[in-house]
């Protein structure tokens, strides 16, 4: 008997080893260091301990009550405010750290050298953080098991709790990882740190009071209620993934192509809002009205608004230069290269990508309207008229200022180039807002600020989507010679071999350690 079990240990054992050797190497690494710190032993004892002794006292004081009270209910909202801070506080503070002392140590420097790529090391870093969560889930588990004897628990509740503080977890420690990052001068990281611990202190403190005080268990029992749980599971998603590539961008080097894969998710977002609008008639949640359907179809077109303005502001503000990897790579047929050129880098195929999506948008909400026999409401098409217009015309000014600034010195950075433009629409936002002060001043100046147009009265509005659409015009024909030379420099572009004239002068050639930025 003993040598059965001791043959099946180290089969066991050789399995291990062989699985570990194919594991991602930063991953292992990282969670063998984070398992051994002290940080993660002395949280996960006293996670441990106060856990235990939550149980033991909360059933003393509970005893005479103990079969007619929801002991089960008071006792896991304990035990789920220490397991909270532990997998929302905790882990993501370690994973920002783990990446952030990587570059204090210079020894990001000697990885990205090695044959790991960037999406291997991200991976590996969210990866062990993820890892440590599945510890402290696997430790919280028999304390679960035990309140499951007592009155008052619900499975159904505790498991959709448990559930999605996990998916929650893994998007604090995408975007603590994210956070690590984004300073490029060291003494950016201490004002990183603190402003990281405020807001994950903020998120767990919400986030507690939501799953232990908020009335979801009533909710649950409507169907819309999982609906709208799987549409926001699965934008939460994308957006970590959209994270994780932002961040796979800053760590590959310069002459690396830093903005494909972020433009491939943009667009997958996209498509798939479209995707969900399109389904939501057809789920058998009972029928939706039309109106309840125009409610949809406008915050649709603010989240697209909202999603492409932020998105595209980082796009269109990139360098036109196109490194020798990036080119080498570019597919051999003409037709390919045109129609994958806006997801090439580069501000004005940037531009096409976003108007291009944002014309998709608008013919398929129109199209989806028409689907439904019933006509738009006069709110929906000015909600979509405004949004969009606001879009178009503002990452128009962002391309012409970025190309701008280009024109004039290559010291131009990205980064100031969206300042600039951010410094230039809060102007815009000002001036919107004077009407409200100064009584001469025409109240229609007020279509400035996208934020305004619901509440303009009628025979303001008009005036102001008429000026807004012609100015969104304006914008698009200041920057439609600059849209077709950027397709039409991949298009022709003769490979790596041969420098482009105009692509590789001078001063393009040093933007490219300025477009990683």
């Amino acid at each position: 008997m003993m040598g059965a079990v001791g043959r099946i240990l180290d089969r066991t054992a050789l399995f291990v080893a062989a699985t570990s050797e194919r594991l991602n190497p930063i991953l292992v690494k990282e969670t063998r260091q984070s398992t051994k710190s002290a940080l993660f032993s002395t949280v996960f004892l006293l996670f441990v301990s106060i856990s235990w002794i939550v149980i033991v006292f909360g059933m003393l004081m509970m005893w005479s009550t103990l079969e007619i009270s929801p002991a089960a209910e008071v006792l896991f909202a304990w035990n789920y405010g220490l397991l909270s801070f532990a997998i929302f506080v905790v882990v993501p503070f370690g994973a920002y750290r783990s990446l952030l002392a990587e570059r204090e140590l210079h020894t990001l420097d000697l990885l990205t050298i090695t044959t790991l790529s960037p999406r291997q090391i991200v991976f590996g870093k969210l990866g062990s953080a993820l890892v440590q969560v599945g510890i402290y889930y696997s430790a919280i588990s028999p304390f679960i098991a035990f309140l499951s004897f007592l009155q008052g628990f619900d499975i159904l509740l505790t498991s959709w709790v448990l559930v999605m503080s996990f998916f929650w977890s893994l998007a604090l420690c995408t975007g603590a990882l994210l956070a690590s990052i984004m300073a490029r001068h060291n003494q950016w990281n201490s004002a990183n740190m603190v402003g990281l611990v405020i807001l994950l202190l903020f998120g767990w403190i919400m986030t507690l009071a939501f799953a232990v005080a908020g009335d979801v268990r009533r909710e649950m029992a409507d169907p819309g209620f999982w609906f709208i749980n799987a549409i926001g599971l699965v934008f939460g998603l994308s957006y970590v993934f959209l994270a994780i590539q932002v961040i796979v961008a800053r760590l590959t080097f310069a002459a690396g192509n830093h903005s494909t894969s972020i433009r491939l998710v943009l667009s997958g977002q996209s498509w798939l809002l479209l995707i969900g609008l399109a389904v939501i008639p057809l789920l058998p949640m009972g029928s939706i009205s039309p109106r309840d359907y125009d409610d949809v179809l406008g915050g649709a077109a603010i989240l697209v608004s909202i999603h492409w303005v932020v998105g595209g502001l980082f796009l269109v503000t990139e360098s036109d230069f196109l490194s020798r990897r990036i080119r080498s790579g570019l597919p051999r047929r003409k037709l390919v290269r045109l129609l994958v050129s806006p997801f090439l880098p580069g501000s004005s195929r940037g531009l096409v990508l976003i108007y291009g999506h944002l014309l998709v948008f608008v013919l398929a909400t129109v199209a989806l309207s028409l689907w439904r026999g019933v006509p738009e409401s006069v709110d929906l098409q000015q909600m979509r008229v405004g949004g969009v217009a606001n879009v178009v015309l503002w990452m128009g000014i962002a391309t012409a200022i970025s190309r701008w600034c280009r024109r004039r010195s290559h010291r131009f950075t990205p980064v100031a180039m969206r300042v600039l433009t951010v410094v230039l629409f809060i102007v815009a936002q000002i001036a919107s807002l004077l009407p409200e002060f100064v009584d001469a001043l025409p109240r229609s100046l007020s279509f400035l600020c996208p934020f305004l147009l619901p509440e303009m009265h009628n025979q303001h509005l008009g005036f102001a989507l008429g000026f807004l659409v012609i100015a969104a015009v304006l914008s698009v024909v200041v920057n439609l010679r600059a849209m077709f030379q950027g397709a039409m420099q991949i298009v022709r572009d003769p490979g790596p071999g041969q420098l482009l004239t105009k692509a590789s002068s001078p001063s393009q050639s040093s933007e490219v350690v300025s477009s990683a930025e």
